[in-house]
Protein backbone atom coordinates (compact mmCIF):
# COMPACT_ATOMS: atom_id res chain seq x y z
CA UNK A 1 0.00 0.00 0.00
CA UNK A 2 2.43 2.58 -0.73
CA UNK A 3 0.97 4.58 -3.40
CA UNK A 4 -0.84 7.90 -1.84
CA UNK A 5 -3.96 8.48 -3.41
CA UNK A 6 -5.33 11.25 -0.91
CA UNK A 7 -5.15 12.44 2.73
CA UNK A 8 -7.82 14.32 5.16
CA UNK A 9 -7.16 17.97 5.36
CA UNK A 10 -8.23 20.26 7.90
CA UNK A 11 -11.81 21.38 7.48
CA UNK A 12 -12.50 25.13 6.80
CA UNK A 13 -14.48 27.08 9.47
CA UNK A 14 -17.68 27.03 7.14
CA UNK A 15 -17.39 23.08 6.56
CA UNK A 16 -16.19 21.79 10.03
CA UNK A 17 -19.84 24.33 11.06
CA UNK A 18 -21.71 22.37 8.85
CA UNK A 19 -20.29 18.74 10.42
CA UNK A 20 -20.44 19.65 13.95
CA UNK A 21 -24.56 20.86 12.75
CA UNK A 22 -24.19 24.62 13.21
CA UNK A 23 -25.60 25.52 9.83
CA UNK A 24 -25.26 29.18 10.58
CA UNK A 25 -21.51 30.80 11.50
CA UNK A 26 -18.17 29.51 11.66
CA UNK A 27 -16.24 26.93 13.53
CA UNK A 28 -12.72 26.91 14.10
CA UNK A 29 -11.56 23.45 13.02
CA UNK A 30 -9.32 22.76 15.66
CA UNK A 31 -10.66 23.79 19.21
CA UNK A 32 -10.01 22.81 23.35
CA UNK A 33 -13.56 21.51 23.81
CA UNK A 34 -12.22 20.33 27.54
CA UNK A 35 -9.57 21.83 30.00
CA UNK A 36 -9.82 20.46 33.61
CA UNK A 37 -7.51 18.96 36.50
CA UNK A 38 -7.98 15.93 35.29
CA UNK A 39 -6.75 15.93 31.03
CA UNK A 40 -7.69 18.46 28.42
CA UNK A 41 -9.52 17.20 25.11
CA UNK A 42 -8.68 18.65 21.69
CA UNK A 43 -11.10 18.33 18.44
CA UNK A 44 -9.97 18.45 15.36
CA UNK A 45 -12.67 18.28 12.34
CA UNK A 46 -10.69 17.11 9.04
CA UNK A 47 -12.24 16.31 5.40
CA UNK A 48 -11.44 14.08 2.26
CA UNK A 49 -13.20 13.82 -0.91
CA UNK A 50 -17.03 12.84 0.67
CA UNK A 51 -15.98 11.42 3.72
CA UNK A 52 -15.08 13.42 7.65
CA UNK A 53 -13.56 12.35 11.05
CA UNK A 54 -14.09 14.20 14.22
CA UNK A 55 -10.59 13.29 16.15
CA UNK A 56 -10.57 14.19 19.93
CA UNK A 57 -7.23 14.07 21.66
CA UNK A 58 -7.44 13.78 25.36
CA UNK A 59 -4.23 14.89 26.94
CA UNK A 60 -4.03 13.95 30.81
CA UNK A 61 -2.47 16.60 32.99
CA UNK A 62 -0.25 13.55 34.79
CA UNK A 63 1.53 10.75 33.46
CA UNK A 64 2.29 10.22 29.31
CA UNK A 65 -0.17 8.36 27.76
CA UNK A 66 -2.73 10.02 25.15
CA UNK A 67 -5.57 8.82 23.82
CA UNK A 68 -6.65 9.30 20.43
CA UNK A 69 -10.65 8.78 19.05
CA UNK A 70 -11.83 9.35 15.65
CA UNK A 71 -15.52 9.42 14.73
CA UNK A 72 -14.66 8.40 11.10
CA UNK A 73 -17.85 8.65 8.49
CA UNK A 74 -15.86 7.14 5.10
CA UNK A 75 -17.84 7.24 1.96
CA UNK A 76 -14.51 6.99 -0.35
CA UNK A 77 -15.21 3.76 -2.85
CA UNK A 78 -11.99 1.72 -3.38
CA UNK A 79 -9.70 3.39 -1.25
CA UNK A 80 -8.32 2.17 1.81
CA UNK A 81 -7.46 4.55 4.74
CA UNK A 82 -4.57 4.22 7.42
CA UNK A 83 -4.04 6.27 10.44
CA UNK A 84 -0.46 7.52 10.09
CA UNK A 85 2.28 8.14 12.61
CA UNK A 86 5.60 8.94 10.91
CA UNK A 87 8.66 7.90 13.26
CA UNK A 88 12.61 8.76 14.06
CA UNK A 89 13.67 5.88 14.87
CA UNK A 90 16.93 4.39 12.95
CA UNK A 91 16.52 1.98 9.90
CA UNK A 92 17.02 -0.89 11.72
CA UNK A 93 14.41 0.04 14.00
CA UNK A 94 11.54 -3.45 15.36
CA UNK A 95 8.48 -3.50 15.06
CA UNK A 96 6.28 -6.14 17.73
CA UNK A 97 2.97 -6.97 17.63
CA UNK A 98 0.74 -8.87 20.21
CA UNK A 99 -0.44 -12.48 19.81
CA UNK A 100 -2.19 -14.57 21.94
CA UNK A 101 -0.07 -15.24 25.25
CA UNK A 102 2.37 -13.37 24.14
CA UNK A 103 4.07 -11.31 21.05
CA UNK A 104 6.07 -11.23 18.43
CA UNK A 105 8.45 -9.50 15.98
CA UNK A 106 6.64 -8.90 12.61
CA UNK A 107 8.13 -7.48 9.14
CA UNK A 108 9.51 -4.06 9.10
CA UNK A 109 9.86 -3.90 5.69
CA UNK A 110 6.34 -1.83 5.24
CA UNK A 111 4.17 -4.97 4.53
CA UNK A 112 0.64 -5.78 5.64
CA UNK A 113 0.93 -7.44 9.10
CA UNK A 114 -1.73 -8.65 11.65
CA UNK A 115 -1.42 -7.63 15.70
CA UNK A 116 -3.85 -7.87 18.12
CA UNK A 117 -4.37 -5.38 21.23
CA UNK A 118 -1.21 -3.74 20.32
CA UNK A 119 1.80 -2.84 18.83
CA UNK A 120 5.33 -1.76 20.02
CA UNK A 121 8.07 0.07 18.03
CA UNK A 122 11.40 -0.08 19.65
CA UNK A 123 15.33 0.59 18.43
CA UNK A 124 16.33 -1.91 21.60
CA UNK A 125 16.12 1.04 24.24
CA UNK A 126 13.56 3.72 23.29
CA UNK A 127 10.28 2.37 22.04
CA UNK A 128 6.96 3.85 20.95
CA UNK A 129 3.59 1.89 21.85
CA UNK A 130 -0.20 1.71 20.36
CA UNK A 131 -3.01 -0.56 22.28
CA UNK A 132 -6.14 -0.49 19.92
CA UNK A 133 -9.81 -1.12 20.57
CA UNK A 134 -10.84 -2.29 17.04
CA UNK A 135 -8.46 -2.49 14.34
CA UNK A 136 -5.40 -5.20 13.89
CA UNK A 137 -3.91 -4.41 9.95
CA UNK A 138 -1.01 -1.98 10.19
CA UNK A 139 2.77 -1.76 8.59
CA UNK A 140 5.93 -0.60 9.67
CA UNK A 141 9.07 0.51 8.10
CA UNK A 142 11.65 3.00 8.82
CA UNK A 143 10.89 5.57 5.87
CA UNK A 144 6.54 5.76 6.59
CA UNK A 145 6.66 5.06 9.93
CA UNK A 146 3.80 3.35 11.87
CA UNK A 147 0.44 2.93 9.76
CA UNK A 148 -2.71 1.59 10.96
CA UNK A 149 -5.50 -0.13 8.89
CA UNK A 150 -8.58 1.62 9.84
CA UNK A 151 -11.15 0.53 6.76
CA UNK A 152 -11.08 -0.25 3.20
CA UNK A 153 -14.14 0.66 0.45
CA UNK A 154 -13.91 -2.20 -1.13
CA UNK A 155 -17.11 -3.67 -2.78
CA UNK A 156 -18.82 -7.40 -1.64
CA UNK A 157 -17.96 -10.41 -3.97
CA UNK A 158 -15.49 -12.29 -5.23
CA UNK A 159 -15.95 -10.69 -8.81
CA UNK A 160 -13.05 -9.44 -10.74
CA UNK A 161 -14.80 -6.79 -12.67
CA UNK A 162 -18.21 -4.72 -10.99
CA UNK A 163 -21.44 -4.51 -12.99
CA UNK A 164 -21.54 -0.97 -14.83
CA UNK A 165 -25.39 -0.58 -15.02
CA UNK A 166 -26.07 -0.49 -10.98
CA UNK A 167 -24.87 0.72 -7.70
CA UNK A 168 -22.41 -2.35 -5.94
CA UNK A 169 -22.29 -1.95 -2.25
CA UNK A 170 -19.05 -1.61 -0.52
CA UNK A 171 -17.68 -2.76 2.73
CA UNK A 172 -16.97 -0.20 5.92
CA UNK A 173 -19.25 2.76 4.00
CA UNK A 174 -20.71 4.93 6.51
CA UNK A 175 -19.75 5.56 10.08
CA UNK A 176 -16.45 3.65 12.11
CA UNK A 177 -15.10 4.56 15.74
CA UNK A 178 -12.31 3.65 16.41
CA UNK A 179 -9.87 4.38 20.03
CA UNK A 180 -5.94 4.29 20.23
CA UNK A 181 -3.63 4.79 23.55
CA UNK A 182 -0.17 5.97 22.81
CA UNK A 183 3.02 6.24 25.20
CA UNK A 184 6.51 5.96 24.84
CA UNK A 185 9.22 5.07 27.28
CA UNK A 186 11.67 2.81 27.80
CA UNK A 187 11.43 -1.29 26.00
CA UNK A 188 11.49 -3.13 29.17
CA UNK A 189 9.09 -0.75 30.87
CA UNK A 190 6.55 -1.02 27.90
CA UNK A 191 6.80 -4.75 27.64
CA UNK A 192 6.01 -4.83 31.12
CA UNK A 193 3.04 -2.98 31.38
CA UNK A 194 1.25 -2.60 27.87
CA UNK A 195 -0.31 -5.67 27.88
CA UNK A 196 -2.26 -5.09 31.24
CA UNK A 197 -2.76 -1.67 30.41
CA UNK A 198 -4.50 -2.66 27.25
CA UNK A 199 -6.81 -4.91 28.95
CA UNK A 200 -7.57 -2.27 31.02
CA UNK A 201 -8.00 -0.25 27.61
CA UNK A 202 -10.67 -2.66 26.45
CA UNK A 203 -12.03 -4.16 29.15
CA UNK A 204 -13.82 -0.72 30.52
CA UNK A 205 -15.89 -1.18 33.65
CA UNK A 206 -19.85 -1.24 33.94
CA UNK A 207 -22.40 0.15 36.27
CA UNK A 208 -24.99 -1.94 37.95
CA UNK A 209 -27.78 -0.86 39.20
CA UNK A 210 -27.60 -2.03 43.08
CA UNK A 211 -30.20 -1.64 45.80
CA UNK A 212 -28.54 -2.56 48.90
CA UNK A 213 -30.81 -3.64 52.49
CA UNK A 214 -30.09 -4.09 55.86
CA UNK A 215 -27.11 -1.89 57.47
CA UNK A 216 -26.39 1.00 54.94
CA UNK A 217 -23.18 1.75 56.22
CA UNK A 218 -21.29 -1.33 54.34
CA UNK A 219 -17.57 -0.72 53.37
CA UNK A 220 -16.26 -0.97 50.35
CA UNK A 221 -15.22 -5.09 49.28
CA UNK A 222 -11.37 -5.62 48.97
CA UNK A 223 -10.09 -6.43 45.48
CA UNK A 224 -11.08 -9.76 44.89
CA UNK A 225 -8.33 -11.17 42.97
CA UNK A 226 -4.52 -9.46 42.65
CA UNK A 227 -1.52 -10.06 41.00
CA UNK A 228 1.81 -8.86 42.38
CA UNK A 229 4.82 -7.83 40.03
CA UNK A 230 5.08 -6.85 36.48
CA UNK A 231 4.50 -8.92 33.44
CA UNK A 232 1.37 -11.65 34.67
CA UNK A 233 -1.54 -10.95 33.57
CA UNK A 234 -5.01 -12.46 34.70
CA UNK A 235 -6.45 -14.20 31.15
CA UNK A 236 -9.81 -16.22 32.37
CA UNK A 237 -11.59 -16.34 35.69
CA UNK A 238 -14.68 -18.56 35.50
CA UNK A 239 -16.50 -21.15 38.07
CA UNK A 240 -15.03 -24.68 37.00
CA UNK A 241 -17.48 -26.70 34.61
CA UNK A 242 -18.15 -29.30 37.36
CA UNK A 243 -18.96 -26.57 39.89
CA UNK A 244 -16.57 -27.41 42.36
CA UNK A 245 -14.37 -24.49 42.48
CA UNK A 246 -13.07 -21.56 40.49
CA UNK A 247 -10.50 -21.86 37.21
CA UNK A 248 -7.91 -19.32 37.17
CA UNK A 249 -5.84 -18.80 33.74
CA UNK A 250 -2.43 -16.52 34.25
CA UNK A 251 -0.46 -15.94 31.17
CA UNK A 252 3.77 -14.61 31.09
CA UNK A 253 3.84 -11.72 28.64
CA UNK A 254 6.77 -9.94 28.21
CA UNK A 255 8.59 -13.24 26.90
CA UNK A 256 11.01 -13.09 30.31
CA UNK A 257 11.11 -15.09 33.20
CA UNK A 258 8.57 -13.84 35.81
CA UNK A 259 7.22 -14.43 39.23
CA UNK A 260 3.99 -13.45 41.21
CA UNK A 261 1.96 -13.93 44.13
CA UNK A 262 -1.81 -15.08 43.45
CA UNK A 263 -4.19 -13.71 46.39
CA UNK A 264 -7.72 -14.16 46.60
CA UNK A 265 -7.61 -12.91 50.12
CA UNK A 266 -12.18 -14.30 50.58
CA UNK A 267 -10.65 -17.62 49.56
CA UNK A 268 -7.37 -17.86 51.82
CA UNK A 269 -5.08 -18.13 48.80
CA UNK A 270 -1.65 -16.80 48.78
CA UNK A 271 0.70 -18.43 46.61
CA UNK A 272 3.99 -17.92 44.34
CA UNK A 273 3.97 -18.65 40.88
CA UNK A 274 7.09 -18.81 38.75
CA UNK A 275 6.72 -18.63 34.86
CA UNK A 276 8.76 -19.15 31.97
CA UNK A 277 8.63 -16.92 28.53
CA UNK A 278 5.56 -17.08 27.80
CA UNK A 279 4.23 -19.76 30.11
CA UNK A 280 0.51 -20.01 30.79
CA UNK A 281 -0.55 -21.57 33.74
CA UNK A 282 -4.41 -22.87 34.38
CA UNK A 283 -5.15 -23.09 38.38
CA UNK A 284 -8.36 -24.68 39.94
CA UNK A 285 -8.89 -23.06 43.50
CA UNK A 286 -11.08 -24.99 45.60
CA UNK A 287 -11.38 -24.39 49.34
CA UNK A 288 -8.59 -22.15 49.48
CA UNK A 289 -6.12 -25.23 48.11
CA UNK A 290 -4.69 -24.70 44.43
CA UNK A 291 -3.82 -27.44 41.56
CA UNK A 292 -2.71 -26.87 38.73
CA UNK A 293 -4.69 -28.24 36.13
CA UNK A 294 -5.20 -28.50 31.85
CA UNK A 295 -6.84 -25.93 29.49
CA UNK A 296 -9.89 -28.51 29.03
CA UNK A 297 -10.02 -28.67 33.71
CA UNK A 298 -8.40 -32.58 33.16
Amino acid sequence: YDEIMDRFRLALQEEAARIAGLPEGRLPAVRLIEDGPVRRVVEAIFVCGDSTAIIRYFIPCEGVAVEVSIDLVWNEKNRMLKLSFPLKFDSDSKLLGETAFGHEELASDGSEQVAQQWAVIHDGSAAFSCINDSTYGLDYSGQSGLRLSLVRGVAYGSCQRLPADRYTPRVDIGRNCFRFRITAGELESRLSQITREAQIFHQTPFALSLTPVGNPKISAPECFIRLSGEGIVLSALKRAEDGRGLIVRLAETTGNKSETVLTIADLGVAKRLSFSSFEVKTLRVEQGNVEFCSMVED
